[in-house]
C-alpha cells in the first residue's frame, strides 16, 4: 500500500515523496514516487495516492490553480480534516460564528453563501486558492446578475460592488479561519482590490412634496405614523415597533416641551432556522403567522448595536396627538373587554 517516505541529502535537506505500487496498460507492476514539498502536504496526499491504488491506476497530481474557473473541482478529497472545500470552510465558519451573531446578519451571510459564493466558488479546494484566483473571482461577479427573491418584480441587476464587499464580509473571515485551524498557511483573500462602490446622491423630498404627502387624506393610525417616521426620522421596523413603555407623553413633559420617544427596538422578518441558530438572541417576541409552516416570522427585537439606542425629542403638535391616540385606544381596549364579558354572560346563560 501507498506510503509516505523522506530522502536526505549531503546537504541536510530531507525529500519527502509518496511511494505507490500501480499496474501499467501493458499489465506490469510498477513503483512511483510522488515528490511533495513537506511532510504535510505528504499526509494530505496520502488518503488520494491509496484510494488511486486501490483502483488500480497511477495517481496524478492535478495541476495548481492560477485563475478563476467558475464550478472548478475539489483537487483532494472532502473527507480529510484539512482538506476542505470552499462550502465547507463557509459553513464550518458560520456555524462556528453564529453564536455571536444575530438571526438577521446570519440570514444574510447564508444567502450571500448560497446565491453567490457556493454556485461558483463552492467545489474549490482551499489548499489551491491563490489570491490570483480570488481576483479574478471578485472581478468577474459584477458579469452576473443578482439573485432576485420571489418578491420582487423590478428586473434583474448585475451582482452589485456593494454586494462584492458583503461577500469579502464572509470569506475574509472565513478564510482567517482556516488558517488558524492550520488548514492554510496564508489567507489569500487578504490582498484582494475590491470593486469600488458608486457614490450616489440620495433624494430629497422638497418642502412642496412634503405638504403634499401630509395633505394626503389618511386614517389617524396612518397619518400618526408617518408623522412620527417623519419627524423622528425612524426606519419603519422602529416606528411599527414603538410602544407605550418607550413614549413619554406626561403631562409634565408636555408642560415643559420634553416630551419624547425612546427607540430600543425594531420589528424585523427573520428565518426560524436563523432563530434557532442564534438562540434567539436579542429577539423580545415572535409574532404568529397567518401561513402554516411559513420558514419565517416576524419579530420584536432589540436594535442590531448600542448606537441604534436613542432619544428623540417631539413636536409639542405630535405629542398632543399622541395622547389623543393613546386615549382611544384605551376606550377601544375597554369597548373590546366589555363586548367580551357580555358575550361569556349570554352564552353561560344558554349552556
Amino acid at each position: 500500500m501507498a506510503s509516505i517516505g523522506k530522502r536526505k541529502r549531503s546537504s541536510g535537506k530531507v525529500d519527502w515523496y509518496i511511494s505507490q505500487r500501480h499496474t501499467d496498460d501493458d499489465g506490469n507492476v510498477k513503483q512511483t514516487q510522488i515528490p511533495c514539498k513537506d511532510m504535510r502536504e505528504a499526509n494530505l496526499l496520502l488518503d488520494e495516492v491509496i484510494e488511486a491504488e486501490k483502483a488500480g491506476h497511477k495517481y496524478i497530481r492535478p495541476p495548481p490553480s492560477t485563475g478563476y474557473e467558475p464550478g472548478l473541482s475539489s483537487v483532494y478529497s472532502s473527507t480529510m480534516a484539512l482538506n476542505l472545500t470552499v462550502s465547507e470552510l463557509v459553513d464550518q465558519y458560520l456555524e462556528e460564528k453564529s453564536a455571536d451573531l444575530i438571526g438577521t446578519t446570519l440570514d444574510n451571510y447564508e444567502s450571500l453563501a448560497r446565491n453567490y459564493i457556493k454556485p461558483f466558488i463552492g467545489d474549490t479546494h482551499i489548499s489551491v486558492i491563490t489570491p490570483r484566483f480570488m481576483q479574478n473571482y471578485y472581478n468577474d461577479l459584477p458579469n452576473h446578475m443578482a439573485v432576485q427573491n420571489s418578491n420582487h418584480k423590478s428586473s434583474p441587476k448585475p451582482i452589485s460592488a456593494r454586494t462584492v464587499k458583503d461577500i469579502h464580509k464572509i470569506l475574509r473571515p472565513a478564510f482567517n479561519y482556516a488558517v488558524a485551524n492550520d488548514a492554510i498557511t496564508i489567507n489569500p483573500v487578504i490582498a484582494v482590490k475590491l470593486p469600488k462602490i458608486p457614490k450616489t446622491e440620495r433624494l430629497q423630498l422638497t418642502e412642496k412634496q412634503v405638504k403634499q404627502f401630509f395633505e394626503v387624506e389618511k386614517d389617524s393610525y396612518q397619518d400618526l405614523y408617518t408623522k412620527l417616521s417623519y419627524a423622528c426620522t425612524l426606519r419603519s421596523g422602529e416606528c411599527s415597533a414603538l410602544t407605550w413603555d418607550c413614549i413619554d407623553i406626561t403631562e409634565e413633559a408636555l408642560a415643559c416641551e420634553k416630551a419624547s420617544i425612546y427607540v430600543n427596538k425594531t420589528v424585523r422578518r427573520m428565518s426560524h432556522k436563523g432563530m434557532e441558530k442564534t438562540k434567539y438572541k436579542d429577539i423580545i417576541y415572535v409574532f404568529g403567522n397567518f401561513k402554516a409552516n411559513a420558514d419565517s416570522a416576524l419579530v420584536l427585537k432589540g436594535t442590531k448595536n448600542d448606537g441604534g439606542e436613542r432619544r428623540i425629542y417631539l413636536p409639542i403638535t405630535l405629542a398632543r396627538q399622541l395622547v389623543e391616540h393613546k386615549l382611544a385606544q384605551e376606550r377601544k381596549i375597554v369597548e373590546v373587554e366589555t363586548t367580551s364579558t357580555i358575550m361569556a354572560t349570554v352564552s353561560c346563560s344558554h349552556s
